[in-house]
């Protein structure tokens, strides 16, 4: 499973670690609104996912034969509705017509997030548990969602919790991230989520605990 072509939508904080994790073994591209200072190793692509002239132009210089995998890991410019619009559901659409020979697509991971469940009183989730969200963070990244399901390319959905991003937990002491499946496992230093994302599909080694390999 060596040398796929993968798209990384996103290089901020998580995406970045994605995109220079996966590098290592595999044709990584990344996609960036705006141009970095220092050019990374790995390859870039800048465009602005709303404009969707700028993205397929931006596309087809970049990764003009397509991916194998597309790791959709976007945040909104600001906490509005419009924004988590643009980020999430216009961008998403832009680059699914916009990306170079859809037919090489195999899979869509896509980095949703729990604000999509309304149950607000310590309940139990899991992926099969009613969805009705009051607010519009939530509404948004279910009709994303529900987007990816209607396409004929197999997606997977990870609904991150609000723990990762940034120093959270101050004073910074380990906590107990939970999986679906009620098991602890990772802590502050090792973050959840860079661990999570890693699917046995593109690594041998499994960085994460046994629990965290449960996602997949």
């Amino acid at each position: 499973m060596q040398d796929k072509r993968i798209l990384v939508v996103g290089y901020g904080k998580l995406g970045k670690r994605i995109a220079n994790e996966l590098f290592t073994k595999h044709n990584v591209t990344a996609l960036k609104r705006q141009a970095l200072e220092s050019s990374p190793a790995l390859n870039m692509c800048y465009a602005d996912i709303t404009h969707s002239e700028d993205l397929s132009r931006s596309l087809n210089e970049g990764i003009k034969h397509g991916v194998d995998y597309l790791i959709y890991c976007l945040s909104p410019s600001e906490r509005s509705e419009q924004a988590y619009r643009e980020a999430y559901l216009i961008g998403l659409k832009n680059l699914i017509s916009c990306l170079p020979n859809i037919e090489a697509l195999q899979h869509i991971f896509f980095i949703s997030s729990t604000s999509v469940y309304h149950q607000k009183n310590g309940e139990v989730v899991d992926e099969l548990s009613p969805c009705l969200p009051k607010g519009f963070a939530g509404n948004i990244l279910l009709e994303a969602e529900s987007y990816l399901n209607r396409l004929k390319t197999p997606s997977t959905v990870i609904r991150f919790s609000g723990i990762y991003g940034g120093n959270r937990n101050n004073p910074a002491e380990p906590f107990s991230y939970y999986t679906w499946d009620g098991e602890a496992s990772w802590d502050i230093n090792k973050n959840a989520q860079d661990g999570a994302w890693v699917h046995p599909l593109f690594e041998s080694d499994k960085t994460g605990t046994e629990p965290i390999s449960k996602l997949w």
